[in-house]
């Protein structure tokens, strides 16, 4: 490896350090479902629009109108506020908002032409025999700015062009695995139950 290959290596490390940090995942956009109870008062807020997925596979959609720990009131065109017990709910889902899309665009137009300009200019200072790190940082954040505010712009708006659902609980029920058991000298039905 060159001495310029080996300084190119080594500068890589900034853009490769900011895509892990700006690509973790955050609490906000990766809510997990539960097998526990949902608890209303934490996962909702009044005035949210909500679709609800009842035990028996029923579905009602309207509105929190009344919120509590255990119990939270939708309202409803045609039947005004209907009252629901966790006990019979098997998931819960909300709008998506366009937050989480501006937020992945940003990311993305950032590392996209922030490290294009970056790994450019390493390249143009490999090539002459130079070290260019604090141009080639100055760069990424100049061009990663720009596509920053590119990306985001093109996220929120393909985020908002789909109306998507977000899960804010889900009951999981039982499951049931069937497997063969085959051998030479016998032949069954293996069963495993997970709740």
């Amino acid at each position: 490896m060159t001495a310029g290959a080996r300084r190119f290596a080594a500068h890589l490390f900034v853009p490769a350090f900011c895509a892990v940090v700006l690509a973790a995942p955050r609490a906000a956009w990766a809510r997990q479902a539960t097998d526990e109870a949902p608890r209303f008062d934490s996962s909702m807020r009044l005035g949210q629009k909500v679709w609800v997925t009842f035990a028996d596979g029923t579905q009602a959609s309207g509105r929190v109108k009344e919120l509590s720990r255990t119990l939270f009131g939708l309202s409803q065109a045609q039947s005004g506020i209907r009252r629901i017990d966790a006990a019979n709910v098997m998931k819960i889902e909300t709008v998506d908002d366009i937050g989480d899309g501006i937020g992945r665009g940003a990311a993305v137009g950032m590392l996209g032409v922030g490290g294009s300009a970056f790994a450019v200019t390493m390249l143009a200072c490999a090539n002459e025999g130079g070290s260019c790190a604090g141009v080639g940082l100055i760069r990424f954040l100049l061009f990663g700015g720009i596509g920053a505010a590119g990306g985001a712009a093109i996220g929120g708006a393909l985020d908002a062009a789909f109306e998507g659902r977000r899960t804010l609980f889900e009951r999981r029920g039982p499951v049931v695995s069937l497997a063969p058991i085959v051998s030479r000298h016998s032949k069954g039905l293996g069963v495993t139950i997970r709740w």
